[in-house]
């Protein structure tokens, strides 16, 4: 044994075991000398198990993950309780990552083919050798055929580089890349949900969403409108609502299923399919009937002051009224001149937008958005 590898654990053992070997040579002084055998003692240091903090990359949750690493190789995962969106929780996917892992077909360096397609000949090669032959022929295809022929993706799940590929893409020239979860999964409700609503989207995965796993957000109600976290979100995204409805808040469920979150809920709507706009127009009718709106929100971050033109439903632009008009602005009814004016984005204080109304200007009608939406939901 070497001494930069004794412990006090290893040195005890060595002290116990010659204190056994001297007794036994005591009682045998009579008995045939016989050829010791060589003690070989183990490095109690190796059996040592570390605990290592890290995150599971299995989805875009990020799960805080607490493994458990022992004579250099990971024995064992588990949920990290001081993670704050998780607190300990994992799913049966992020449990089963050693198998992930430690597969013995997992990639662990870089292969290049050295027979010809299809009969499964590799040989491996450096990292350096890798990336230079993919540069060079990445740039021999751009030189050749253009970039756009050049077409990138990456695994989905949660990979933390999807976004670094988007961005190669730009530099080098070409629109064309893929991230299969983020293409079916993370993108389509992301932009469908700023373009309709103007706002992030709502998936409890996901940051936009992060005050629900905040203990002291003011929070009075929840609703899960055809969909059920305890379901279809990551490990964390049922306890957040579960701790939520530990705390008092009130949740609404609506989905024809009687998920285990209708189940929880205090409110229960199995709506028939296909009539989630009807229900929708419905709370939108009784908010504007009992003015439960933020005025100042709407005035300020929605379009619904804007002008439009009732026979094309379309918005009226800046261009229609004055010359040059900046196209990112709108144009409102000004209280205060009785008129169309241009409203430069996102807000100029010198005017007094109407919030309702129909107005006449060269001959058209116009009406504010807040109007239009008004007589829809009624």
């Amino acid at each position: 044994m070497e001494l930069s590898k004794l412990t006090r654990r290893s040195f005890n053992k060595v002290a116990a075991f010659s204190s056994a070997v001297l007794s036994l040579g005591a009682l045998s002084s009579g008995l045939k000398e016989a050829k010791a055998a060589p003690v070989q003692i183990k490095n109690a240091e190796q059996d040592e198990t570390k605990i290592i903090k890290t995150n599971c990359r299995a989805c875009i949750f990020n799960c805080g993950v607490l493994a458990h690493v022992r004579n250099g190789r990971v024995v064992k995962l588990e949920g990290n309780p001081e993670y704050p969106m998780t607190k300990g929780s994992m799913c049966a996917k992020g449990l089963s990552g050693l198998n992930a892992l430690y597969h013995p077909n997992r990639n662990k360096y870089p292969m290049i083919r050295v027979g010809e397609r299809g009969e499964n000949k590799w040989k491996r090669i450096s990292w350096d050798e890798a990336i230079d032959t993919i540069a060079k022929k990445l740039m021999e295809t751009r030189e050749k055929y253009g970039a756009e022929s050049v077409f990138c993706s990456t695994g989905g799940g949660g990979n933390p580089a999807f976004r670094s590929i988007a961005r190669f893409c730009n530099i080098f020239g070409t629109p064309n890349w893929y991230e299969p979860g983020c293409a079916q999964c993370y993108l389509p409700r992301t932009l469908a949900y700023g373009i309709m609503y103007g706002g992030p989207s709502t998936s409890i995965a996901d940051e936009s969403a992060l005050e629900i796993y905040v203990p002291n957000t003011p929070m009075k109600s929840f609703v899960c409108w055809g969909t059920d976290p305890s379901y279809s979100c990551p490990a964390g995204g049922g306890r957040a609502l579960a701790e939520l409805r530990a705390r008092g808040v009130k949740s609404v469920s609506i989905d024809p299923r009687f998920t285990p979150d209708a189940a929880k809920a205090d409110v229960w709507l199995p709506i028939r399919p296909g009539t989630d706009v009807a229900l929708m127009l419905t709370w939108i009718n009784y908010i504007i009937e009992h003015k439960l709106y933020d005025q100042d929100i709407v005035m300020h971050w929605t379009n619904l002051p804007y002008l439009v033109n009732t026979k094309t439903k379309m918005f009226l632009r800046p261009n229609e009224i004055v010359e040059g008009g900046n196209p990112k602005d709108y144009v409102v009814w000004d209280t205060k001149t009785g008129s169309p004016k241009v409203m430069p984005y996102p807000w100029d204080d010198n005017l007094s937008p109407a919030l309702e109304g129909t107005f006449e200007y060269k001959g058209q009608q116009y009406k504010t958005g807040f109007t239009l939406l008004k007589e829809q939901a009624a």
